[in-house]
């Protein structure tokens, strides 16, 4: 692709994952679509974007639009790279972020143990001051206290300071003159406040979601800063958030709570594009890439959501999110031995860097990938596209050592790695459909990701879900779902109390002002006279439970919205108690629409099947046919068992399962509801 010599034109997407980098170039009057995929690593993030594009040959200037996918605030606390954090509180709660939760989720663990808290006790400082749970001031804030605090967790290395009293969701003027304080006493030192990170009820929720966007914060506002130099002035970047929407990188500075799940959002999104052009609303998404398998269900065309996502064992960000499960079973997933010399694949990963052994990078434990080149299902020599040929031996090699540390031959080594590595899928699957009283037989799975087409139809048998679909680019599907987002912003306040008690009057009055403050940041980008979209929710819950439920307001009266509730606590539960209901806090999200890219149905084709060689596949005993997913044309049907070959990911189709292209270049795949095969 040639570069343009006019104004700026391209729309792209950038989503960087743990092992790949993939772009998405969009040209929205030629309706033209190109990909780009490298090996994520290095610090220098403006030219990793810039090389991309000068693979596909666009020129920075050409770009008008940027949309990314990052791992940046996920990696931060993975790694526990983040900033140093500083904590002042009110007096008596210094230690709710060690004590957290009395429950977890198995009781009857053994081996467990409490994480450490982000914040060391020493950095956690207490300060004299009490609101109540209505709002009102019921001690006022020592003001030389705070002032003591600030110079005492800067002279402990503090890089940036926390700010968590309790109440502050009712009222947050002694957060707000906390920070004036902060400012004043210790210049250049950023201050997090609680009722501007999450201003509801909840003190552990609230002071672990404030610590960790504190926590991330001055390292995310580098990167935004790189990313805003590379585009350039005049030019907008937008950050995928986890709920699903984006925002300007201007905005996500200071929202790290809301990029947790950034990466697995944008596919979820694509999958919902791909629900709409399919007309099939109910999808059950599988993303698997370098590092993991990301799975999420989407229903009448939406994913699930949830309020609280736990970044590890009892530490909870409450940031809205797409519901993903995350499995370590990607393409770069380590298989290992336990002290019981069971075989285990992930959660550790090769990623990038050495990446699996037949990468020959340096690489020497056997990964899911080196399975599949001993099976014959992914050719070591062409992986992207043949720009990194590497080493099918040293794929054997590694999975050879460990099966001989299990008696095993290196075949069966391979095999059982494979086997393992649909299992973890599939337990992802099962714990968002069967545990929770969803049926995944009533679903069809769309598969992408790099490694997703290997093993995608094998993990729908074990599930015996019917219908599995494969789109266009798979191994790229995530950054395109980042061009098909919204700019979206989610805010709440607190209204709490019985639903039958609530004042009709404050209800609104909230609504209003949150619509006013989501107004001024997104007015800011909107095109003009656009005006934003605005949809309501509550989270309510029966009284006397832990968790809520979000759940649309279309108007505020208490049998409507017990109605709405009731619905959807029996589709999440299967009860309706009756029980009187509670609100916790109101929200609205306010939308602006961006250009989705336009993606044309094809013609059917008249051409016969590339047939690009035969290889053999340890799975089927045999050689099967490797056709180049190029020539198959809408309608044209797929012969199996074969493995379908595009520039960077192969899809296997085994015996026994009938295939066809959609008008949108998708392969849909009918698996049946038969049981797994056995071997």
């Amino acid at each position: 692709m040639a570069a343009s010599a006019g104004p700026a034109r391209f729309r792209v997407g950038v989503d960087i994952g743990g092992t790949f980098t993939d772009l998405v170039a969009y040209e929205p009057e030629s309706g033209e679509l190109v990909t780009a995929k490298a090996l994520s690593g290095g610090d220098d993030i403006a030219a990793s974007f810039s090389a991309l594009l000068d693979g596909i040959g666009v020129a920075r200037s050409d770009v008008d639009l940027l949309i990314h996918g990052t791992t940046v605030v996920t990696n931060l606390i993975i790694e526990k790279a983040g900033a140093k954090v500083g904590l002042i509180t009110t007096a008596g709660f210094r230690d709710v972020l060690e004590i957290g939760w009395s429950f977890r989720d198995d009781a009857y663990d053994l081996q467990w143990t409490k994480q450490a808290p982000l914040v060391p006790r020493p950095l956690r400082l207490e300060v004299s001051e009490r609101i109540g749970p209505t709002g009102k001031v019921e001690a006022r804030l020592d003001d030389d206290g705070v002032r003591r605090a600030a110079r005492e967790l800067v002279r402990l290395g503090a890089q940036v300071i926390a700010v968590f009293f309790l109440h502050a969701y009712a009222n947050p003027v002694h957060e707000r003159r906390a920070r004036r304080i902060v400012a004043d006493e210790v210049p250049g030192v950023p201050c997090i406040l609680s009722s501007d990170v999450d201003p509801r009820l909840g003190e552990y929720e609230r002071v672990s979601t404030t610590v960790l966007s504190a926590y991330a914060t001055p390292k995310l506002a580098g990167y935004a800063d790189a990313i805003e130099a590379w585009v350039g002035k005049g030019r907008t970047a937008y950050f995928m958030q986890s709920e699903g929407g984006v925002i300007p990188s201007s905005t996500a500075r200071s929202s790290p709570a809301s990029l947790v799940l950034s990466g697995p959002a944008a596919g979820v999104l694509a999958a919902c594009h791909v629900s709409e052009l399919a007309k099939l609303p109910n999808l059950i998404s599988m993303d698997v890439g370098g590092t993991s398998a990301d799975v999420c269900v989407i229903r009448e065309g939406r994913p699930g959501l949830r309020e609280i996502l736990e970044v590890a064992p009892s530490v909870p960000l409450r940031s809205p999110c797409i519901d993903v499960v995350s499995v370590g079973a990607g393409g770069g997933s380590i298989a290992w031995a336990d002290q019981g010399m069971a075989l285990r694949v992930g959660p550790q990963s090769a990623g990038a860097r050495p990446g699996p052994a037949c990468y020959g990078a340096g690489g020497t434990l056997p990964t899911v990938t080196d399975a599949n080149v001993v099976l014959g299902i992914t050719d070591a020599e062409r992986l992207l596209g043949g720009r990194l040929r590497g080493k099918p031996k040293l794929a054997a090699t590694a999975v050879g050592k460990l099966g001989r540390r299990l008696g095993m031959s290196t075949e069966d080594a391979a095999l059982g790695i494979y086997r393992i590595a649909n299992a973890n899928m599939a337990q992802a699957i099962r714990t968002l459909t069967v545990q929770r009283g969803i049926d995944p037989r009533d679903f069809a799975l769309v598969s992408f990701g790099g490694a997703g087409g290997q093993h995608a139809v094998e993990v729908a048998r074990e599930m015996q879900v019917p219908t599995v679909i494969f789109p266009p680019h798979p191994s790229t599907f995530s950054a395109l779902g980042l061009l098909t987002a919204d700019v979206q912003m989610t805010r709440a306040a607190p209204v709490v109390g019985l639903l039958r008690e609530v004042d009709p009057d404050l209800a609104a009055r909230r609504f209003a002002e949150l619509e006013d403050r989501v107004l001024k940041v997104l007015g800011r980008v909107s095109a003009a006279g656009q005006r934003p979209e605005f949809t309501r929710f509550a989270n309510l819950r029966y009284r006397g439970q832990v968790h809520s439920i979000r759940t649309p307001v279309r108007r505020w009266e208490e049998p409507a919205l017990v109605q709405e509730f009731e619905d959807s606590h029996f589709v999440s539960y299967g009860t309706r108690l009756g029980d009187p209901v509670e609100v916790v806090n109101v929200g609205v999200t306010g939308r602006l629409a961006l250009e989705r890219p336009r993606l044309a149905a094809g013609a059917s084709t008249g051409r016969r099947l590339e047939i690009l060689r035969k290889t053999g596949v340890l799975i089927e005993g045999r050689e099967i046919p490797v056709v180049a997913r190029a020539s198959i044309g809408a309608g044209a049907r797929v012969p199996t068992p074969c493995l379908v070959e595009e520039e960077d990911s192969v899809i296997y189709l085994p015996t026994g399962v009938s295939t066809v292209a959609d008008a949108y270049g998708n392969l849909v795949c009918q698996v049946g509801a038969q049981a797994r095969r056995r071997r």
